[in-house]
């Protein structure tokens, strides 16, 4: 049933159109996804001078929420290709403090292009892993297991972003992640 799904949105989108592997831990991935989607909602929604404004983050402004969930996309899309390609995994300098307070003070336009130009390479790495590449992992990490770390880490600034969201309004499984 999902191959003939998979089979009529490729025919829709062309033969160029990438689409997850059969392996892909599709019910983390959709969990991450969404996070995406809901967390760009909210900054999309947020005036430019209201990213300098305080986040329930003790000591971070949104900027800060918003530095961070592009930075950790960036570096879990490295920490892929690292794995899938044998190579070490650079770090960014052990510590993402340094980048995540430079990185906070940039324009509200290049902060907004740093989420969502993350958020996409991360999703394209995912949508390029082969079905071996799934299983792969270095002695820190599975994979596998990054779909659900990402939406761990999207849900969680959703509600650090300080906008009157609550986590009531979560779907199920958000609220299963964000209390394991």
């Amino acid at each position: 049933m999902r191959e003939a799904g998979q089979r009529t949105g490729r025919f829709r989108a062309g033969d160029g159109a990438r689409s997850d592997s059969d392996l892909a831990p599709s019910g983390d991935l959709l969990l991450a996804r969404r996070g995406t989607a809901f967390f760009a909602r909210l900054l999309n929604d947020l005036p430019d001078p209201e990213l300098y404004q305080d986040s329930c983050v003790p000591g971070w402004q949104r900027c800060h929420v918003v530095a961070s969930v592009g930075l950790h996309a960036r570096e879990l899309a490295n920490e892929i290709e690292a794995i899938r390609t044998g190579t070490p995994v650079v770090k960014l300098s052990g510590s993402v403090l340094p980048e995540l307070r430079e990185y906070a003070t940039i324009p509200a336009r290049a902060l907004r292009h740093l989420f969502s130009h993350s958020a996409v390479h991360l999703n394209v790495v995912w949508r390029d892993l082969s079905d071996a590449e799934w299983k792969m992992s270095n002695a820190e990490k599975l994979i596998s297991h990054t779909p659900l770390e990402r939406g761990k880490v999207i849900w969680e600034a959703a509600l650090n972003i300080n906008t009157s969201v609550s986590a009531s309004i979560f779907p199920a499984d958000v609220k299963r992640i964000l209390h394991n």
